[in-house]
């Protein structure tokens, strides 16, 4: 069952959430239980949504986009809203949000992005934006605002967003930010920028977006793993205190606008809010969760601050170890650890839970870190995929040593380890590194 946000002229229509607690994860919803939001509203876990006021709906349009959906994401359709920042006009578009205190992270995927045609690629509406927003809230303290619209007539909106805007060839994913009701590329005539890598239909479907000490940043991805950094115009926006009320709150989410009367909308997935406290490390490298996990990993982390010196790393197979600080510590200078490498704890098991946590170290004392989690899948060399690497597996790579002809899905029987199409020097290297892996001493 898909939860869907419709917004037609300002109506909201949503089905379907789940969300998992994790050590380390504010909030991370997968949107896979059904959930009828005009009947139950809003879960605990989300805070609230704005959008413009003041317009109808028609229930023939509700039964057509909110039912019958079985794929899990959360669908928001809009007409008639914008992000713009300027006093009443359209803004503002839809937001769903968590109120978030100090530094975070948060990530989603946008899975589908669209006009008059589901589907990525041209049949499209050229007013149709999404992405990850942080924004200042703009009702009065003590005020919530869950589920319900907006009139900021007298309201100048201040937030900083990381977008999917394909449908123009400057734009693609981009940053865009609003102070003081003046968005970026409009109003202020200093700062007509919209901060876009170009890419257009190529881009990254995978947004993230990062707070640091009141600094912002935003990145882009191609498969949720590997992450680009985007370039703001207008470098000095990078640092937006603003962007919270007088209790610290910034509301942090996915929204998605329509900047004309014709609907466009946007599914997102995935969505997932971090949190640290002072001194911690944050966003590891294999993320939170992760599965299939390469046993040969190098692990990685952001460290708190350029105070940092070192840092204490705990792994094990035991979350309690880890938790209390019994497992092994392993010292590193640098935000990376190889659990493989000198003084490591010898190559991880395949397909194994492992637990860890680095502990930040400067001159003020130590910094507990939260516990995270991955799961590791099959060595890369253990072809005949037995649980082990030994004299079978090289049997394969030998049989197929030097074939040009491998494809998907056989890949010459596995032996193609890298599956750039031919056993040669690249895979066996591979394999060397993985050798008697999973075998019994």
């Amino acid at each position: 069952m898909t939860k869907k946000f419709f917004v037609l002229l300002a109506f909201v229509c949503l089905f379907s959430l789940s969300v998992a607690s994790r050590a380390g994860v504010f909030l991370w919803d997968d949107f896979n239980t059904p959930r009828d939001y005009l009947v139950q509203g809003l879960p605990p876990w989300w805070d609230g949504a704005v959008w413009r006021c003041g317009a109808t709906y028609s229930p023939d349009n509700i039964k057509k986009w909110c039912a019958n959906d079985v794929n899990g994401r959360m669908y928001i359709r809009t007409a008639n809203q914008a992000w713009d920042g300027r006093n009443g006009g359209m803004g503002p578009g839809f937001l769903m949000y968590k109120n978030v205190k100090g530094d975070f992270a948060a990530t989603v995927h946008i899975t589908s992005f669209t006009g008059p045609g589901w589907g990525f690629g041209n049949n499209y509406i050229g007013y149709n934006n999404c992405g990850l927003m942080a924004r200042k809230p703009s009702y009065p303290l003590g005020i919530p605002v869950p589920l319900n619209c907006r009139d900021t007539t007298n309201t100048k909106e201040n937030w900083f967003s990381n977008d999917y805007f394909p449908p123009w060839e400057v734009n693609g994913n981009e940053i865009r930010y609003c102070e003081n009701g003046y968005r970026t590329d409009i109003g202020d005539p200093n700062r007509k920028n919209q901060s876009g890598n170009g890419l257009s239909w190529n881009a990254g479907h995978w947004l993230k977006l990062k707070r640091a000490k009141d600094t912002f940043s935003a990145y882009y991805s191609f498969d949720g793993v590997n992450w680009a950094t985007l370039n703001l115009a207008d470098p000095a926006m990078y640092y937006r205190p603003d962007i919270k009320d007088g209790n610290g709150i910034t509301q942090v989410g996915m929204f998605q606008c329509t900047y004309m009367s014709t609907t466009a909308w946007a599914e997102f997935d995935n969505f997932k809010i971090m949190t640290r406290f002072a001194g911690q490390a944050w966003y590891p490298v294999p993320e939170e969760g992760t599965p299939n996990v390469d046993p040969d990993i190098v692990l990685k982390w952001d460290k708190w601050d350029a105070t940092i010196t070192s840092h204490q790393v705990y792994i094990s197979e035991s979350f309690s170890d880890v938790n209390s600080g019994t497992a092994p510590v392993h010292i590193c200078d640098t935000n990376s650890y190889d659990p493989c490498g000198p003084g490591g704890i010898a190559p991880l098991k395949a397909n194994t839970k492992y637990y860890w946590r680095v502990d930040e170290v400067n001159s003020q004392g130590t910094y507990a870190g939260d516990v995270w989690d991955f799961t590791t899948g099959s060595y890369r060399g253990d072809i005949d995929k037995d649980g082990n690497v030994d004299f079978a597996d090289y049997a394969v790579l030998a049989n197929n040593w030097l074939n040009q002809n491998c494809i998907d899905p056989d890949w010459c029987e596995g032996a193609d380890l890298n599956k750039d199409g031919k056993v040669d020097c690249l895979d066996l290297e591979i394999f060397v590194k993985d050798w008697l892996a999973g075998t019994t001493p």
